[in-house]
This record gives structure tokens, C-alpha cells and sequence, in this order.
């Protein structure tokens, strides 16, 4: 006790008649304080209790265990003394029938008045004494299924007398009108807790006699009364909340249907993940031929449920429904769904019995431990793994009673107080000595219960990989005699079911990386069971599984290799996801396979500085003998940082701003670095000093993996002959687009963005590019110059630029004819540049709210602002949007709506680009058409499995509100016409 001196107190005082005989059953009791409470209120509130106890002297034992766990059940006791009754019996835990409960129920009824309160008054006193003979257990873990068994039966009989009392109080459902009162989920495996909704399906059945509408509305009046008797207010509290959520359409739904209306729902409309909680379905009270009849009907259905190509997503998407309700503060220690919890376990055993119960009728148990025993019987768990799984769930389960024991509420989450850990700890069970003897001097500790209780949720995870996925390597590989071997057709089902479109290729694929006795085949077999998984979580495992393949026979037998694999799970499950997911970082890493040594970690994947890669690529091509091979360093280097971002992008979510400017500077750095080359390999170029612009997303730091570089070449031919510096200018700017553009590792190099365009010299000079700004240029040359930024050359000639176009785009005022001439350009590019037979909504380049409209916006605004805000004198989209907001120029909420349409598009870009392995072509632009490629990209952008539509509806979204503030903001339309949206 923490308080001894107060029971010694209350005694000698004479407010407490508790023998001292008695006193040493406090050191069995969970909280020997709240049992000695307990005692004390119990004798304020009856006084006759006292002589109770003494004339049943097991009544101190009894009631003091009880207590010292259960708040709420002796709370009930000291409220209705008359419950100490149930603690009196010679022998507890003799089982009761369901036909001896409803027996007495029916007795202790006497009419619908006052028929609940009786009810509730024989459940109450039927519980406590289960939760005594639980509390009085050897060994509570190995009870655990014939308590859950019996609180189940309580709960069958007690819907039976419930649906007994409604009838008498719902007069019009007597005539002739069935229904039958079915359970789900634990109710209807038999495994219920102290305190569980109890999810109910209600089936009438009427006579000929009655219509339909009459014989529904009585059934419902029905289902309602027996619902209040069970959960509505009264005398006594409420035994459980009632769930009918599961019945079609859910809450939305009727409450009570015939057989035929469930049949063509369940045939037409229903989803797997309704068939998946059909699989507990049992009758239990009512007409029970009726029941039988509707579970004969969804049966087969339930048993075909995994064969369906929605399957795996639907599954996913229910359990992330489950799991999203966890408090994320919570999660950690959440019994029922956090990480190694029951859910786990049920999850497990549920997909197993799904995936090979359409053709094995013998693995169907509702029941979870008896459908592990069943598996394990029928050679789809190995019996090593079974007796681990069950431990912990019987462990697990066991927790959780003695957590809703306390206040009789739903509660899954494991406190971390060790007072209440405490509690839990001494009310489990008596720790048993080496002899398998109980040992009465010692009880679990606090430290005990919290060890174990971790150490079985790192297990549960564990046996997940080890039951589901490694028996598939047993197949085509040779293990030990203790791994359990499936039947090749088993395991194709079980690959299936995870979302495997070819389990037979992907058996072979197994077959060939755990083959022999190869270092390798000693690692892939190590981890390739948790491999599997990674890979089928996932947009496409096929694929991720082949190229493993390919890089294993790579590079399978490099030391590096297995060892990054084996001992780094972060390295497997980040290059699972990418295998799966990206094509074009897969053909990354397997020109580059060193690139999984990155995934280990965090520092390998942040970008490098523009410094460090400068010096770098010096270094390497100072090395190169040749004009090829330093060119090839040149964009290997690239390629190589480009791939690191992907796999930062793919890893830690996509940050397109981040991004941007990482594949800006290393492509930044690649062209620096092939002008020095093209310099040096142009004859007269050292006397030559010129510069490289970036214009476009190069210019604006805003790269995607798609973008080519845009580029200007401007030299000074001061000291130079015109002819013989344009001759220079334009051999390097040649050299410099095939040092670029070369394969492997090609970089586009586009050079249209230059003064005359197609029709102007590759390389202009300072002189002859003011003339030109001064008398030639038009509108939107002026508003390219917006994204002009020198990344390459000769500083002098950099400053001279921007001394050229700052006067050009930032300080002379925009017409209104210039104003006119970018409206009907951008008009004109809507109709014309779109691909034909492409919705225009679905493009996220030029459709409607889309890139281009918000770039547009913003570089309209900053031709027109600039002059009077310095701020806005900048290259980047998402930088002059805040600024273009700082100044007042453009509102909070329409910021807000232009950066979020740009960010979502600019993503959307960047993984069709790494989902597809394209970097050029139009469907690198446009939302993903099939299901393959939609999952991929939303995998991608973080979207999970079942959420792919999702992705697609937050982008139409964003534009529609983004396309509204581009009518208003650039088109100077206040109310924009009817039509004037594209669909």
C-alpha cells in the first residue's frame, strides 16, 4: 500500500470492520489503496454489507481483487449492493450456456416497463462475476479466449432478452414480422472485450399480408427499441454502445432491410472492404434461420473478395481509415492500432485467411485465434511463427481488458504512469517460478509489464514480414527445415493479393536472386521477405521486383551491396519505394548502382553547395585528357545531382522550391563548365570575353527534371572584328550545345529565347543587343527578360548585360499596347500550343490555371510594378508573388491561390518526370490517364494507396481558383464571362 497508516486508521477508529486476518489478500490486489477504498464506501453505503462478508468470508478475496482493478465495477457494487451475490458463488468461472442466461433473463423480466433495468441489472452482475474468475486466473493470458468467449455469450443472450423486451414494447411487430439480429466484427467472432461496440446488421422478414413499407418501418421501430434498451439512458448505465455503421451505405443507409435488398446491394454496389467485416457475420439473436440465411448469401461473396483487381487498395485505404484516427500523440502507445498492435495481428491473420480461403473452406474462423490455429494446421504459417503471434495477441488482448477493466470505458491506449502501469501489472497474473508453479511472492512489476509489452510490439511487425512474405521464398529457394513451405499456386495467390499483377514472373524473379549459396543469395534471402513487402507498397512491384533483379546481378556481389542492404533497413524500404515507383531514378541507380549507399541516411541526399560542386567538376575535368571524356564528367556529374534530388524529392516529399534551385545550380554549374571546354576546343575564343544568360525556369532557379536549359550567348567584341566575333560566338555556342546534349546524361539546350529568335545569330554582341532592345524588340521579349539571369562567362560582360535589360524590363513603363500585345500572345498560345484532342484542364503546363497563367500573372504584374518597387526586380515566380503581396499589389487570398496552383502543378511535373522515366514530351505536362501511372505519381506527392483520385481532384480544384484570380489579375476581368473557364 502507499498508504498503510490510513487503513490503520479507519480500523482503530472504528469506520473500517476489515479483520486484520484478512489484510495480507491486499498484496494481490492491483491498487491495495482504491481496493481498501473500495471496502470503506462499501460499508458507509450498506452497513448490512458488513455481515455479508462475514458470513461468506471468500466475499474479502473476492471483492478486494476486484477493486483493486476495476473502479467502475465497484462503484456498481457500492451503488447496488445486492450485486455482491454474484461474488458468493462456490465456484466461479462455471460457464454459462447462452440458453442459461436467457433463461434467466426471462425469468427476472417482468413486463416492458421495468424490463431494462433487470436486464442490465443480471448483465452487470453475470460480468462481474467473469471479470473475478478472470482476475482469480493462474495465468490470465492463456484464459484470455474463454473470457473473451464468455462475455461474448453474455452479450449474444443479452440481445436476446433486449429484442424479447422491444417486442413487447413495439406492439405492430408481433404480427407475423421476423427479424433476425446479426453481429460483426468481434461481437460476431466470439471475442469481445469488457467494453466493445457491438456492431449489429438487422434482417426482417415479413408475411404476404404485410407491405413492404409497414413490415420495415416495424422492424426499424424494432431495431431502435432493442438499441435504447442497450445503450439508451436509464437507472442502471448503458451495457455498450450499439454500432450499425456497417450496414449498406452506413449511416446513410436503412437501418433494417429484407434479404433480397442486402443481395442486389452486396452483388452491385458493395466495396471489398464491406465483405472483408461480412467475415464475422453471425446470427445471434431473433430468427436465427433468418440470420443463417443472409450469412449462406454473403458468404461466397466474402471468399471471393481478394480476387478483385481493387482488392489491395480498397484493403490499404480501409486500414489507413482506421489508423488515421489515432491522436498522433497517441500512436505510439496505442494497443488496439498503433505500430505492432492487435490491429496488426487481425490484419495479418485476416489477409491469409482472405487470400486462401477462396479455395481452402478450412482457414474461415471468424475467430482470430482460431483462424491462426487454422492456418498453421493448413501449412500457410509456420508453427514457430503461429505460437509467437498467438502469445502476443493473447498478451495484448489481456492488457487491454485489465485497461477497460479500470472504468469499464473503451480506452486502447497504454498509460505511462507506472502507478497505472502498477495497477495493470499486479492484476495480470501471479509470476510463475521455474516449475511451472505459482509463485505467491511475487507479482509482475510495472517494468515487467512495459518491457514485455514492447518487446511484443517490435515482434508483431516482425512476424508480419516473416508469415506473409518469407514462406514465398520457399518456393524456389532451399531454407531450413524449420521455414514453412507453400504450394507454388499459394504463394502466387498470396503475391496476388498484395498487389503482384504477374506472381508467377515475380516467383521467378525470386527464384533467381535466393538461388545457390552465393554471398549474395545469403543476404537477398536475409532481407528479401521484408523487401517484398517495401516493394508492394509501392505503385508498381512488378517492375521494382525486376529491377532488383537487374541491379543484384549487377552488382550483387560487391561487399558494399549486401552489407547496405542487410544492415540498413532505412537503405532496403527507401530503395523499395523508388524501384517501385520511379522509373526514371531506376535507371539511375542502375547505370549508377553506388547510388543506393545515399539511401542510408540523411547528409547524402542534401544538396551540395553551388561551391562545392564548382570545385568539384575543375577538379575532375582538369583530369580528362580529351575533349569527349571531360564533356562525359561534365554531365555525369549532373545527372548524378539531378538523381540526388530525385531521391530527396521521392524520400522526404517533394519540395519543388528546393528543388528547383538544386537542379538549377548543378545544371548551372554543368554549363559553366562546358563553356571553359568549349573555349579552349574553339580556336580564337581566349580573346573573346562573353557570358551565358539563363532565361525560362533555368533563369528562374525554378527547374523542373523535364526542363532544358534556355539560353542567351552574349560576347563584347571591343578589339575584335564584327564578322570574326560572331564567327567565334557562334562555333562555341555550337561546341556548348553538343558538350551538353550529348549522350549519356544529355541535357536539352535550347537557344530560341535570343534576340530574332530561330532567324537571330547564336552569339550577339553587348553592342548590337542594346540596339536591338532600343528599336527592334517586342512585348514579349521584354517579358522573357523577366527570368534573365548571367550564370556563366565573363563577369564584365554579366554586368553589362543586366545593365542593358534591367533598363529595358525593369525601368521603362509598359504600355498599354505592349499590355495588349501579352494578353492576345497568351490567348493565342491557349488555342494554339495545346495539344489537340487533350482537355485543357488537364494540362498542367498550359491548360486553365495552370503554370503558364500563373506565371503570366506574375511576371505582368512585375513588368508593370517594377519600376516603383525595387522587390519585385527578380527572377523567381514564387519570390515576386510574395513580393507583388508585400506591396500591397496583389491580396493575400489570391497569393494563396496562384502558389498553390503553381507548387501542386510544378509537382505534378516533377513526378510524371520521375514516374515515367520522359523528360521531354507532352504527357510530362498533363495530370496521369491510366491507373498505373496515377498511382505512381501520387506515390510520389505522398498520396497514399486508395487516394490516387484524390490527387487529381486537389489539382482541378487549385486551378479552377487559380484560373479565376488569372481572369482577374492579367485579363483585367472583373466577372469573367460564361465560358470563359475551360473545362
Amino acid at each position: 500500500m502507499r498508504r498503510p497508516e490510513q487503513l490503520q486508521t479507519w480500523v482503530e477508529k472504528g469506520e473500517l470492520n476489515f479483520p486484520e486476518e484478512y489484510w495480507p489478500l491486499l498484496k494481490y490486489c492491483g491498487d491495495p489503496d482504491a481496493a481498501v477504498l473500495a471496502l470503506l464506501r462499501l460499508q458507509e453505503a450498506d452497513a448490512d454489507a458488513v455481515e455479508c462478508f462475514s458470513q461468506t468470508p471468500v466475499l474479502w478475496s473476492r471483492f478486494l481483487r476486484l477493486a483493486g482493478l476495476s473502479d467502475a465495477l465497484a462503484d456498481l457494487i457500492i451503488a447496488y449492493p445486492d450485486l455482491l451475490s454474484a461474488l458468493t458463488l462456490p465456484v466461479l468461472g462455471s460457464l454459462h450456456s447462452h440458453e442459461d442466461i436467457a433463461a434467466g433473463f426471462a425469468a427476472q423480466m417482468s413486463d416492458a416497463a421495468g424490463g431494462v433495468d433487470e436486464i442490465r441489472e443480471r448483465y452487470y452482475a453475470l460480468l462481474i462475476e467473469i471479470a473475478v474468475s478472470d482476475l482469480f486466473a493462474a495465468d490470465s493470458t492463456s484464459d484470455f479466449p474463454e473470457i473473451s468467449w464468455r462475455i461474448s455469450t453474455l452479450v449474444d443472450a443479452t440481445l436476446e432478452a433486449a429484442l424479447t423486451l422491444a417486442r413487447r414494447q413495439v406492439p405492430q411487430a408481433n404480427e407475423g414480422l421476423s427479424l433476425a439480429v446479426l453481429t460483426l466484427g468481434k461481437a460476431g467472432a466470439r471475442e469481445l472485450n469488457y467494453i466493445s461496440d457491438v456492431d449489429l446488421i438487422f434482417v426482417a422478414k415479413w408475411p404476404e399480408e404485410m407491405t413492404e413499407g409497414a413490415a420495415l418501418s416495424a422492424a426499424t421501430s424494432l431495431a431502435v427499441a432493442l438499441s435504447t434498451i442497450v445503450s439508451g439512458p436509464g437507472r442502471w448505465r448503458p451495457l455498450w454502445p450499439i454500432d450499425t455503421a456497417l450496414r449498406p451505405e452506413g449511416k446513410d443507409g436503412a437501418l433494417v432491410r429484407g434479404l433480397d435488398s442486402y443481395r442486389s446491394y452486396y452483388q452491385k454496389w458493395a466495396q471489398p472492404w464491406e465483405f472483408q467485416a461480412l467475415l464475422k457475420a453471425r446470427p445471434v439473436a431473433g430468427d436465427l434461420s433468418l440470420g443463417r440465411d443472409f450469412v449462406a448469401m454473403v458468404r461466397p461473396l466474402v471468399w471471393e473478395v481478394s480476387a478483385r483487381p481493387d482488392f489491395v487498395e480498397q484493403s490499404r485505404a480501409m486500414r489507413r481509415r482506421v489508423e488515421s484516427n489515432i491522436n498522433r500523440q497517441q500512436r505510439e502507445r496505442h494497443l488496439k492500432l498503433g505500430p505492432g498492435g492487435l490491429r496488426d495481428v487481425e490484419f495479418t491473420v485476416q489477409l491469409l485467411q482472405l487470400v486462401h480461403g477462396r479455395v481452402d473452406e478450412s482457414v474461415r474462423s471468424p475467430n482470430t485465434l482460431e483462424a491462426l490455429a487454422q492456418l498453421c494446421e493448413g501449412g500457410y504459417v509456420g508453427r514457430a511463427e503461429a505460437a509467437e503471434l498467438e502469445y502476443a495477441y493473447r498478451y495484448l488482448r489481456t492488457l487491454e481488458h485489465r485497461i477497460q477493466l479500470e472504468k469499464l470505458k473503451r480506452s486502447h491506449v497504454v498509460p505511462d504512469s507506472l502507478e497505472r502501469l502498477r495497477r495493470y501489472a499486479r492484476s495480470f497474473c501471479a509470476r510463475l517460478s521455474g516449475e511451472g508453479e505459482l509463485d505467491r511472492t511475487e507479482l509482475l512489476s510495472a517494468e515487467d509489464l512495459e518491457n514485455e509489452w514492447q518487446r511484443l510490439r517490435i515482434r508483431v511487425r516482425e512476424l508480419h514480414q516473416q508469415i506473409f512474405y518469407r514462406p514465398l521464398l520457399s518456393v524456389t529457394a532451399a531454407l531450413s527445415n524449420e521455414d514453412l513451405r507453400l504450394s507454388e499456386s499459394a504463394a502466387e495467390d498470396r503475391l496476388k493479393a498484395i498487389g503482384y499483377l504477374d506472381p508467377r514472373a515475380a516467383l521467378r524473379h525470386i527464384g533467381f536472386l535466393t538461388a545457390g549459396v552465393s554471398r549474395r543469395a545469403s543476404i537477398v534471402r536475409q532481407v528479401l521477405p521484408a523487401m517484398l513487402g517495401w516493394l508492394a507498397d509501392g505503385a508498381n512491384p512488378d517492375r521494382g521486383l525486376l529491377e532488383f533483379r537487374i541491379i543484384a546481378e549487377e552488382v550483387g556481389g560487391s561487399q558494399w551491396f549486401g552489407r547496405t542492404l542487410r544492415d540498413s533497413k532505412q537503405a532496403a524500404q527507401r530503395l523499395c519505394l523508388i524501384l517501385s515507383s520511379s522509373l526514371y531514378l531506376s535507371d539511375a541507380i542502375k547505370l549508377q548502382p553506388t547510388l543506393i549507399r545515399w539511401l542510408d541516411g540523411e547528409d547524402e541526399l542534401a544538396p551540395l553547395s553551388i561551391g562545392q560542386l564548382r570545385t568539384e567538376t575543375q577538379a575532375v575535368i582538369s583530369r580528362q585528357e580529351t575533349l569527349a571524356d571531360a564533356s562525359q564528367r561534365i554531365r555525369s556529374i549532373r545527372s548524378r545531382e539531378v538523381s540526388r534530388a530525385g531521391c530527396a524529392d521521392m524520400i522526404f516529399g517533394m519540395d519543388v522550391a528546393l528543388s528547383g534551385r538544386r537542379l538549377a545550380d548543378c545544371t548551372q554549374v554543368a554549363i559553366e563548365n562546358a563553356l571553359m571546354v568549349a573555349r579552349n576546343a574553339t580556336e580564337g575564343a581566349d580573346s573573346l570575353p562573353m557570358a551565358v544568360i539563363a532565361m525560362g525556369r533555368l533563369g528562374g532557379r525554378e527547374c523542373g527534371y523535364g526542363s532544358d536549359a534556355d539560353l542567351v550567348l552574349i560576347h563584347d567584341d571591343a578589339g575584335c572584328e564584327e564578322s570574326e566575333a560572331t564567327r567565334i560566338g557562334a562555333a562555341v555556342a555550337t561546341q556548348l550545345r553538343q558538350i551538353l546534349q550529348a549522350e549519356p546524361n544529355s541535357l536539352g539546350v535550347d537557344f530560341d529565347l535570343r534576340p530574332e529568335g530561330k532567324q537571330g545569330p547564336l552569339a550577339r554582341s553587348l553592342q548590337s543587343l542594346e540596339r536591338y532592345y532600343q528599336d527592334w524588340s517586342v512585348a514579349w521579349e521584354r517579358q522573357a527578360l523577366v527570368r534573365a539571369r548571367p550564370i556563366a562567362g565573363d563577369e564584365s560582360v554579366q554586368e553589362s548585360y543586366l545593365r542593358i535589360v534591367d533598363q529595358r524590363r525593369w525601368h521603362q513603363p509598359l504600355t498599354d499596347n505592349e499590355i495588349k500585345q501579352i494578353r492576345l500572345l497568351k490567348a493565342r498560345m491557349e488555342k494554339e500550343r495545346l495539344p489537340r484532342g487533350q482537355k485543357p484542364n488537364r494540362n498542367v503546363k498550359l491548360g486553365p490555371g495552370g503554370l503558364s497563367d500563373v506565371e503570366w500573372t506574375v511576371q505582368l504584374a512585375q513588368l508593370q510594378h517594377a519600376r516603383l518597387h525595387p522587390s519585385l526586380r527578380v527572377s523567381s515566380t514564387l519570390v515576386a508573388l510574395a513580393a507583388l503581396t508585400d506591396a500591397g499589389l496583389v491580396s493575400d487570398s489570391d497569393q494563396k491561390q496562384l502558389r498553390e496552383a503553381w507548387v501542386l502543378a510544378s509537382k505534378i511535373r516533377a513526378a510524371n518526370a520521375l514516374a515515367l522515366g520522359r523528360t521531354r514530351g507532352y504527357k510530362v505536362d498533363i495530370l496521369p490517364a491510366t491507373d498505373a501511372q496515377r498511382s505512381a505519381v501520387a506515390r510520389i506527392l505522398g498520396y497514399p494507396a486508395g487516394a490516387e483520385r484524390q490527387l487529381e481532384e486537389d489539382y482541378l480544384r487549385a486551378a479552377r481558383h487559380a484560373r479565376s484570380v488569372f481572369v482577374r489579375l492579367f485579363q483585367g476581368i472583373t466577372e469573367p464571362a460564361v465560358g470563359s473557364h475551360l473545362e
